[in-house]
């Protein structure tokens, strides 16, 4: 039988592909029509109902799991007790606040998501969850400061994935003002930095050299190619990057996500 419907399918144009089961959703207790609540062992988190399945994240999370584990256990071997951590590209916050578990209540994880839509939700999550210890800002990080990037104006209907969108030049999307790391001169010792802001991430980077130098810590970035082309970058401008900070490469997660660290 599975053969004469995988045929009937491929005359049509159509093909069957076996995805790995990834469990059931978690009840939605939310009243609201247009959210998703639920409390799973890993968080409690509120996401948009619309596109639940369709989004990578809401996808993991609504099924109480952790978006890229990997990365997570990666950051957990360097994230020292009481210290802060950059989180660049936060998301609905799950990693947030596995990054302040980490750190404790005498650390401190600064968070910046650029999505004005999606930033709502990681403060709920925030509160959700009752951390105390996210600095959440609602600002695309960048290497200059108080300048004026567009990002795709995502609302609870429009059917666009939240996790995949990036900063454009197009005017007619959502203004967001932008902001550096260096700007906001930290002086607590920072531990760990990720970086996950589709295709440009070297900009965060550069705008935070100040800082990198001063604290010498591990900085996990993402790099796919296909990200490149909009901000007219390559792998080049991220090894020169690399070098110019006397940072090394040392591994690869997931085949995307970079770490580098301290040559000494």
């Amino acid at each position: 039988m599975k053969d004469i419907i995988r045929n009937f399918l491929n005359k049509r144009g159509y093909e069957i592909i076996k995805q790995a089961y990834v469990g059931d959703k978690y009840p939605n207790l939310s009243k609201d029509k247009s959210i998703y609540y639920c409390e799973t062992p890993v968080g409690n988190f509120s996401l948009p109902k619309y596109g639940l399945d369709e989004d990578a994240v809401t996808n993991v999370i609504s099924r109480g799991k952790l978006f890229e584990p990997e990365v997570i256990e990666l950051a957990k071997k360097y994230i020292k007790r009481g210290s802060s951590v950059l989180d660049v590209g936060a998301n609905f916050g799950q990693m947030s606040i596995e990054f302040a578990k980490f750190t404790g209540p005498g650390g401190k994880v600064y968070s910046f998501e650029a999505q004005d839509f999606v930033f709502k939700f990681f403060e709920k999550n925030i509160s959700n969850n009752n951390i105390l210890n996210i600095e959440a800002v609602n600002k695309a990080v960048w290497n200059k400061d108080g300048e004026t990037l567009y990002f795709l104006d995502l609302n609870i209907d429009c059917g666009a994935m939240y996790s995949g969108n990036s900063v454009s030049g197009n005017k007619n999307t959502k203004p967001v003002k932008t902001i550096t790391i260096d700007s906001l001169n930290i002086q607590e010792p920072i531990s760990f930095m990720k970086v996950d802001i589709e295709g440009a991430d070297i900009f965060a980077m550069r705008g935070a050299k100040n800082t990198i130098l001063k604290n010498k810590m591990p900085i996990l970035f993402e790099y796919t190619q296909h990200m490149q082309k909009e901000f007219n970058t390559s792998l080049q401008d991220y090894i020169e990057f690399t070098e110019s900070i006397n940072y090394k490469f040392s591994e690869i997660i997931s085949g995307i996500n970079y770490l580098i660290i301290p040559k000494n």
